[in-house]
């Protein structure tokens, strides 16, 4: 296979020495994984800027596992037509761009009659209007077409059963970078009594719909904040490690907690196994 590859700046100065020979490692993981997954030749053009090659390799190496465990992965350009080209989101963090043919792509994930899409870097709105970006989430594959449907750029409301927050920094992960995360769960969740307390309030129940106001919504609707994170996939996957002052907070939220994630590593390989079996086994 050959690829052409826009190769990322390993120069920045605030990244050492072994954090870009890590780059390189998983740019090798990220491009032969790309391969397995599309069958003509494929292009891979990555966004530039710390962190972004980092969210690739996790994307990538989830769809290898979910490939292991006979799942049938496919390109979606964002029309929702398939391609061979993978382009990740460059730039400043956007909603759902449909009418982009040159915009990013996504994974369409297949088993059975589950048909869910891995989307990276794509902002949701919360109840308070609040637009959160998710670096790793995974939606139903109805509820993104019927957001291409409209024909439009647009966001989508609530919350993916999937949210994987990517730190590829040098420092360790704070009290304060968990309670930013759990506080963006608790915009992004819509709880039953919720929904008619929303303006303009809402017609059916869900837990993630196309737009607000919608047309589509997925189901179930959570009864507690807490139910919704029992329910989901909700991490911070990061390459250095966490202090132990995060634990009771995301123990409490059940928020999973994944450090030292490089490549190659046990560690990297036992996340990325866990979010695939969870996926199987609760999306499947």
């Amino acid at each position: 296979m050959k690829f052409q590859i826009n190769f990322i700046d390993l120069s920045t100065k605030s990244r050492d020495y072994q954090t870009m020979n890590d780059d390189k490692q998983a740019l090798l993981t990220i491009k032969n994984i790309l391969s397995e997954i599309v069958s003509t030749i494929p292009t891979l053009q990555e966004a530039k800027g710390a962190g972004r090659i980092f969210e690739l390799y996790v994307l990538m190496k989830l769809a290898r596992a979910l490939k292991t465990l006979k799942w049938d992965i496919e390109v979606l350009s964002p029309n929702g037509t398939l391609t061979g080209t993978f382009i990740q989101r460059a730039g400043a963090p956007s909603g759902f761009t449909p009418t982009d043919i040159n915009g990013p792509t996504s994974l369409k994930i297949v088993k059975g009659a589950a048909e869910y899409e891995i989307w990276n870097g794509i902002q949701f709105e919360g109840r308070s209007k609040t637009r959160h970006e998710i670096d790793i989430s995974v939606i139903p594959h109805a509820m993104a077409q019927a957001m291409r449907k409209k024909h439009i750029d647009s966001f989508p409301f609530g919350r993916p059963r999937v949210c994987v927050e990517c730190k590829d920094v040098m420092s360790t992960g704070s009290l304060d970078e968990m309670r930013a995360f759990v506080a963006r769960l608790y915009d992004l969740t819509i709880l039953n009594i919720h929904s008619s307390k929303l303006y303009p309030p809402l017609s059916f129940y869900g837990h993630i719909y196309d737009s607000n106001p919608p047309t589509y919504a997925h189901p179930p609707s959570p009864i507690t904040f807490r139910d919704s994170n029992r329910d989901s996939f909700s991490a911070i996957a990061r390459s250095t490690g966490f202090s132990k002052g995060t634990d009771p907070l995301s123990t409490y939220y059940n928020i999973h907690r994944f450090e030292n994630i490089v490549e190659p590593s046990t560690s990297a390989d036992k996340f990325i196994e866990n979010l695939a079996k969870w996926i199987d086994q609760k999306l499947h």
